[in-house]
């Protein structure tokens, strides 16, 4: 079929054509057996403190927040961090590794 054919409902009727109807007299059974078991399930516990916070949350705190509370937090962990005052030796942490004193 091309997208003329699709697009102008052809496909549709072809589907309907082809397909079975269901007995109006077992979709109506379907549907009450359906409300039947909604009637009968239980309701929902209300939620707690702790439950309501959880559900407001992402509404409160868009999902960008979290990013920048990551980027306070190692500004402020770097700002915070004590200055050394040894020199530092710009190999050393390759000096660790174990062909390191080989070819420094």
């Amino acid at each position: 079929m091309t997208r003329e054919n699709w697009e102008d409902g052809a496909l549709e009727a072809a589907l309907r054509r082809a397909l079975p109807r269901p007995d109006a007299a077992a979709v109506a059974r379907l549907e009450a057996a359906v409300a039947r078991r909604i009637a009968r399930a239980p309701l929902p516990a209300p939620l707690g403190p702790m439950g309501q916070l959880q559900r407001l949350l992402p509404s409160l705190a868009p999902a960008g927040w979290g990013a920048l509370a990551a980027g306070l937090g190692c500004a402020l962990w770097l700002g915070l961090h004590p200055v050394s005052t040894a020199p530092i030796d710009p190999l050393g942490p390759l000096l660790s590794l174990p062909v390191a004193g080989e070819f420094l």
